[in-house]
């Protein structure tokens, strides 16, 4: 169930699940695929975004690129912190076996993670503080920060956007994609990733509710087809437009609230 649930969720893959799925069928007409700790690097990780940009989300400002990508990859090593949280197990893998295969539905760019000889290490009965922080603190040095840093670096996307971004969808990921409903155990470990372990890797305090856009309307304005542009002006539904959590989807149904008529 654990590996399964990961799957489905996360689109976490170990060789043998990968090579045993219909994944590999689909993956022959967008064989790209990428070996993670390349992204860490500036000039790979620049050209890997320059294909995003071209082909994937067809925009001219960089800056919405580099927080789209960020928004996307996030919810993959975000498996890890569920497997910790949901499953008590820790995921023991190096980023020189771990791959990042591009999947499309669509024209919506939805990769995958494929991990090489992981393991998986249960939570100890004692030391459980050292084994989660091991756990967690691989993730963001090795992964988590130095993309984003990367990106930041880039895309001139701000930085607390990206932190945004990685926040949103852990807080989405606690929430909603575990397997059962919260138990005190998975509260403290999201409570304590967000409130002290971001906040000391990155120098941002992430709030509840978010303060930057993600520039997801950007593309969404761009991929409209005329008929549905048409429809945006016969009545106001640039509220739809905004994710669902957007400080500017907030800030407009305010002003609809305000409004006299």
């Amino acid at each position: 169930m654990h590996i399964t649930y990961l799957q489905n969720h996360f689109r976490l893959y170990t060789a043998q699940t990968f090579d045993q799925s219909d994944t590999t069928i689909q993956l022959k007409k967008h064989p790209k695929t990428t070996l993670i700790q390349n992204l860490v690097i500036q000039e790979y990780l620049s050209n890997y975004l320059d294909e995003l940009q071209k082909n994937v989300y067809r925009t001219k400002d960089r800056t919405t690129v580099g927080s789209l990508f960020t928004k996307t990859f996030s919810r993959l090593p975000l498996a890890a912190f569920v497997s910790m949280s949901a499953f008590d197990k820790k995921m023991v893998f190096s980023l020189a076996k771990c791959y990042l295969i591009s999947q499309y539905e669509g024209e919506n760019w939805v990769p995958l993670f494929r991990l090489e000889d992981v393991e998986w290490e249960p939570r100890p009965i004692t030391g459980t503080d050292s084994w989660r922080d091991d756990a967690i603190n691989k993730v963001f040095s090795e992964l988590i920060d130095p993309i984003l840093t990367k990106v930041a670096q880039l895309t001139n996307a701000p930085r607390r956007m990206l932190w945004d971004n990685f926040a949103v969808v852990l807080k989405d990921s606690y929430q909603n994609k575990l397997p059962n409903p919260m138990n005190k155990q998975a509260f403290e470990d999201f409570r304590y990733i967000f409130e002290e372990v971001i906040p000391h890797i990155s120098g941002i305090k992430i709030k509840p509710k978010r303060t930057s856009c993600c520039l997801a309307h950007n593309i969404r304005r761009t991929n409209a087809t005329i008929r549905e542009k048409l429809e945006e002006a016969k009545k106001d539904t640039a509220v739809k437009i905004f994710c669902r959590d957007c400080p500017l989807t907030r800030k407009k149904e305010e002003k609809i609230k305000e409004s006299p008529i």
